[in-house]
């Protein structure tokens, strides 16, 4: 074990072997441990911004998500986060979607005294963390969940976003550029876990326009705030 961590932490040290590639270092870097990071580049929505003022909250569960899959084929394994992906792409979205949406420091996201309604987004379910050997092949789901707080008061607690990503989602699948510091089923993994992310994302803001509950609760809100 000590070996080959020594010998992935040497690959990543060499750029230009690495770029060179081959079948046989192609192999052995999946034999390393790995942190998937995936990268979402949210689309704007193209919603009615609400004219409404509200405080995002991130769950624990999801902003420090964290979890070790292991490759099973081989003594390594992945460490998957999705949690700083996903709060930049709702913080993004809520942007949008809202004429103003302040995230909160995590010190503040408890607090039940803050003066305008807050949306506590939390992580519902990620079967990336189920993922087994082969993963080429295998599909990716998240869901959110959200809840908005009016002081303490749950005003809304059924606020969700869910999306599934399978290889037929991708549009051409190659190796990433760059040194080969990541194995193919790692790149594969966060690309679905990406798009999984995005889908989900579309589907909570989808919601804030087509969802009975969350329209109701908008709807009221705006009252509240002209009234106010």
């Amino acid at each position: 074990m000590r070996l080959v961590a020594g010998i992935c932490r040497r690959i990543r040290r060499w750029p230009r072997i690495a770029a060179c590639g081959g079948a046989a270092l192609l192999l052995f870097t999946t034999a390393c441990a790995e942190t998937v990071r995936p990268k979402v580049d949210v689309p704007t929505p193209v919603v009615g911004k609400a004219p409404l003022r509200v405080a995002v909250a991130f769950d624990d569960s999801l902003a420090n998500h964290r979890c070790v899959v292991s490759k099973g084929y081989i003594a390594a394994d992945w460490t998957i986060e999705i949690g700083p992906p996903s709060m930049a792409a709702f913080t993004k979205a809520l942007a949008a979607v809202f004429e103003r949406a302040t995230v909160l420091p995590a010190a503040q996201a408890g607090e039940a005294a803050i003066d305008q309604p807050v949306i506590r987004i939390s992580l519902d379910a990620f079967s990336g963390c189920d993922a087994s050997w082969p993963i080429i092949g295998s599909s990716v789901e998240v869901a959110y969940f959200a809840k908005v707080m009016r002081g303490s008061v749950i005003v809304l607690d059924d606020w969700t976003g869910r999306g599934r990503a399978s290889q037929a989602d991708l549009e051409a699948y190659s190796l990433p550029g760059g040194p080969l510091t990541t194995s193919i089923e790692g790149h594969y993994l966060a690309r679905l876990t990406e798009i999984a992310i995005r889908k989900a994302v579309a589907d909570f803001v989808a919601k804030f326009e087509d969802d009975p509950r969350v329209v109701a609760w908008k709807n009221a809100a705006m009252a509240e705030a002209r009234d106010g």
